[in-house]
């Protein structure tokens, strides 16, 4: 059995990306491990809240995913950050927070409880666990496996959108449920799926109407 994802309970990285290309020579396509850090308590270090892929020093990308934690439990109820430590209601007020970015920008909330927290150990995390799986519950929130979350991913990157004559013309080499797809809206346009009509949504984004 080999593990589509992976997660040492380490934060030291080993050299530049020697950890991903070991994980990926025995066959584990996403690693888990980038963390909130110092003066950084929660968020999207990579700059995203998709997955993306490593590279090497010579800037060849390497065909395993990153997915960064969003939060942490040990960043938020310690100062392990060197920064202040949030009380309960600030800590699901900021889980809340990122779980609605998530949901806003389509991206994937990966948080990071430790059981032993879990069962009282220190500063105990079950109540503000309870509470953040009610809140995703409520948003309807699906939950992904490892491999579905990998098996998307890569389908996704094989998404390509044309302009045609009156029309958006999107392709893929593979069948990806449930991809948001966002163009520009332009009035007398036809937007077709594999050649087939595609009815779009109207909606502004970023001061603009898209579909």
């Amino acid at each position: 059995y080999i593990p589509s994802a992976s997660r040492n309970h380490c934060v030291i990285w080993t050299g530049w990306v020697d950890l991903p290309r070991v994980e990926r020579e025995i066959g584990v396509r996403m690693d888990l491990n980038g963390y909130p850090g110092c003066y950084f308590q929660s968020g999207a270090q990579s700059g995203t809240l998709l997955p993306v892929k490593f590279m090497n020093a010579c800037g060849k990308l390497i065909d395993i995913y990153s997915q960064f934690t969003i939060i942490s439990d040990d960043g938020l109820v310690e100062p392990k950050t060197r920064l202040p430590a949030l009380t309960e209601p600030q800590r699901i007020r900021e889980t809340q927070r990122w779980i609605e970015r998530c949901i806003q920008y389509q991206g994937m909330f990966h948080p990071t409880f430790h059981p032993l927290r879990l069962k009282g150990f220190g500063e105990p995390a079950l109540p503000w666990f309870r509470e953040t799986l009610g809140y995703l519950q409520s948003r309807n929130a699906p939950g992904w496996s490892a491999d579905a979350w990998t098996a998307f991913n890569d389908a996704r990157r094989t998404v390509c959108i044309e302009s045609v004559e009156n029309g958006w013309l999107v392709r893929s080499e593979r069948t990806v449920q449930g991809l948001p797809v966002l163009l520009p809206e332009n009035v007398g346009k036809r937007f077709l799926l594999d050649e087939m009509p595609l009815e779009g949504r109207s909606f502004q984004a970023a001061g603009q109407a898209h579909v």
